[in-house]
């Protein structure tokens, strides 16, 4: 990996090019690299991340939990989060 994309990596996990709040339940899509858990036993709908298998559909998140990838569809069915752009 060369040292443009790792340049570029961190500037999206430490947040320099803006996010999205998300505090209701309709779909929503982007390119994310973290999203942040704002509200207690937030619950997801739609997760959607490249590499990622399984599903988190029955898990209720605690405020402060942080999920990392390359996320490009979240769709709540309770809670709030911050999605932050890559």
């Amino acid at each position: 990996m060369n040292m443009i994309k790792i340049a570029d990596m961190l500037m999206g996990i430490l947040s320099k090019r803006g996010g999205l709040t998300i505090a209701d339940t309709g779909d929503h899509t982007g390119t994310w690299s973290k999203v942040m858990i704002t509200a207690a036993n937030t619950k997801f709908a739609t997760y959607t991340a490249a590499g990622f298998t399984g599903t988190i559909t029955d898990i209720l998140f605690a405020q402060g939990t942080v999920l990392y990838g390359d996320i490009t569809a979240i769709t709540l069915s309770q809670g709030k989060v911050v999605a932050y752009s890559r």
